[in-house]
């Protein structure tokens, strides 16, 4: 898979590694001779220095055989120009990185897809979200995520003040009535038990199943 990153910043960088981990074709488009200097050298990718807005410039990086071009620059005005003349060029999909949550919350009043962009993203969007998922996970001795989190498979410690400490599956169930999660095993003296309502949580692990992104609450 051919893929075009324009802006070799920290998030770009930060894509092109990820991406170059997955043994992904990665060409790698700034202004900033540095930068790319110092992406070259640490990763297996092609770089092309000049300005992503440039028809010379995508066309160097080889535009029309790409199969993804994401703009990452800090130029919210460049990226979204990037995905346009990319597109027009023969890009096969496109990402542009913005700032503007306006673009994020009426995204079907601009109808992107028509002027060539296919997704956005926000690095401040994105990031907010996974302090979020991480603080409601702090609690979690494991977790699986399936089905892109329509399933989380979490494992929780069950200390001696928890509410949860002593309460059989049902008396649970009925403390956490908001909460959709159910109870899938118990580990208790280092043996797994399938629980039936009456079952009392172990002060060790307890593996929940939960049928949203994480949110049930143990405390």
């Amino acid at each position: 898979m051919r893929i075009i990153i324009a802006g070799a910043g920290d998030v770009g960088f930060h894509l092109a590694k990820l991406l170059t981990q997955e043994d992904q074709d990665i060409v790698l488009i700034d202004t900033d001779s540095e930068k790319l200097k110092y992406a070259s050298e640490h990763l297996d990718i092609a770089t092309i220095k000049g300005n992503s807005i440039s028809y010379t410039v995508l066309e160097e990086a080889n535009i029309a055989k790409a199969d993804l071009l994401i703009a990452a620059t800090s130029s919210e005005e460049a990226n979204i120009s990037t995905c346009i003349i990319g597109k027009h060029l023969g890009a096969k999909r496109t990402i542009a990185r913005v700032r503007n949550t306006e673009f994020l919350l009426k995204r079907e009043k601009f109808d992107l897809e028509k002027l060539g962009i296919d997704e956005i993203i926000s690095t401040e969007t994105l990031a907010a979200r996974e302090i979020k998922r991480l603080l409601k996970e702090v609690a979690f001795t494991d977790s699986f995520e399936f089905d892109r989190g329509l399933l989380n498979l979490a494992g929780i410690s069950i200390e001696e003040e928890s509410p949860l400490a002593g309460k059989t599956v049902s008396e649970a169930a009925y403390l956490n009535p908001d909460n959709n999660f159910l109870t899938v095993a118990i580990l208790r003296n280092n043996e797994t038990i399938i629980p039936r309502g009456d079952v009392t949580f172990p002060l060790v692990i307890a593996c929940t199943s939960l049928r949203s992104r994480c949110d049930a609450s143990y405390s």
